[in-house]
């Protein structure tokens, strides 16, 4: 019933970036679009990198604080956030060592593999790293859409005709326009962005 609920707003809470567990988009975009990125740096000679952020053991570090925080962030009520939050919490554990076990260990964290729901709850709180790296003005990267429109020559090389006419008219065009928005792509907790190849950037 939670995952059922989840799939009718998952399209509405998480970005065109993330591609996981969602019906309309795929795996294969985020490689497209790594590809498109190289080949815009390339045509374009930008110095860029590839982000790529792989989460260790994603799904049990998520802490039930922060995911109550990320839920009510997206405006979700109350009553289905404790809804969602009886899936997977309060479990226990408890330490074996030299065949005596310890007290028992309430924990704080982690979403049970399996659980229907536990992927699209995932990608809701995965949506703010995407956020950071989509909008955090630190961060400058190659781009998400040429805003400028381009076409690419017989040559293979790109170029932007509505660019060269307002140059022609004595125009000024922030060329900045063509490759600083962010381009993030993301399979779960897998993750990259194209950023500009800069001292700020790798830190």
């Amino acid at each position: 019933m939670v995952n059922n609920r989840l799939e009718k707003v998952i399209d509405k809470v998480t970005s065109i970036a993330q591609k996981a567990y969602n019906s309309k988009r795929f795996i294969h975009e985020a490689l497209i679009n790594i590809i498109d990125t190289i080949r815009n740096c390339e045509l374009n000679n930008i110095a860029g990198a590839i982000l790529s952020i792989d989460q260790k053991k994603a799904f049990d570090s998520v802490y039930y604080g922060f995911a109550w925080e990320v839920y009510k962030f997206f405006w979700f009520g109350v009553k289905f956030i404790k809804l969602m939050e009886t899936i997977g919490t309060g479990r226990t554990a408890r330490v074996i060592l030299d065949g005596k076990s310890s007290r028992c260990i309430q924990l704080r964290c982690g979403f049970a593999q399996g659980n229907s729901p536990s992927p699209r709850k995932y990608n809701i709180i995965e949506q703010v790293l995407i956020f950071r790296l989509e909008y955090d003005p630190k961060i400058r990267s190659v781009y998400l859409v040429n805003l400028i429109p381009s076409t690419v020559n017989a040559n293979g090389e790109v170029e932007y005709p509505l660019l060269e006419i307002a140059e022609r008219k004595g125009l000024k065009v922030d060329t900045k326009l063509l490759y600083t928005n962010r381009k993030t792509n993301a399979f779960a907790d897998d993750t990259n962005c194209g950023v500009l190849r800069e001292a700020g950037n790798m830190v």
